[in-house]
């Protein structure tokens, strides 16, 4: 019987700060789409509403596409 041996170097790790990643990145695009569904309170005007919402979702967005590049660049220097 004859074995299969992998040529390949690469190594597979985990890499949690990519993981939280993708999850900042997609909590940060629900959020930008429920600013669609922002209704006026007595408190918070519309406006209001619609721009905090909207600077949270840009803000999570970012920071989940910056920690998967972050995550994919220690992966790919930890292979070297």
């Amino acid at each position: 019987m004859t074995s299969i041996k992998n040529t390949s170097n690469e190594k597979k790790n985990f890499q949690p700060l990519e993981l939280m990643g993708y999850f900042w990145l997609v909590f940060g695009i629900i959020v930008l789409i429920a600013s669609f569904f922002i209704k006026e309170t007595a408190f918070v005007p519309h406006t209001r509403g619609v721009l905090i919402n909207l600077f949270a979702g840009i803000l999570l967005f970012s920071i989940g596409l910056f920690s998967i590049i972050k995550g994919r660049r220690s992966k790919n220097l930890s292979n070297n």
